[in-house]
């Protein structure tokens, strides 16, 4: 992974489009657990080398549904 900027902008719209997918809402208000399993699944997989947002959405949405 190239640098800090690209994983800040992978992790922000991973993270603001697996939310509206589990939550379907555009809402930004939620359950603080949600949010935390939510922003581990999504840190977790940029350290592992993803750098595609839609599968990064795609692998976090599955492991938690």
């Amino acid at each position: 992974m190239a640098n800090i900027s690209l994983r800040i902008r992978l992790f922000n719209e991973s993270y603001r489009i697996a939310w509206q997918r589990l939550t379907m809402s555009d809402e930004k208000t939620a359950p603080s657990d949600l949010a935390v399993r939510l922003s581990e699944n999504i840190q977790a997989l940029i350290k592992a080398g993803y750098e595609d947002v839609d599968a990064i959405v795609d692998e976090t949405v599955r492991r938690m549904s």
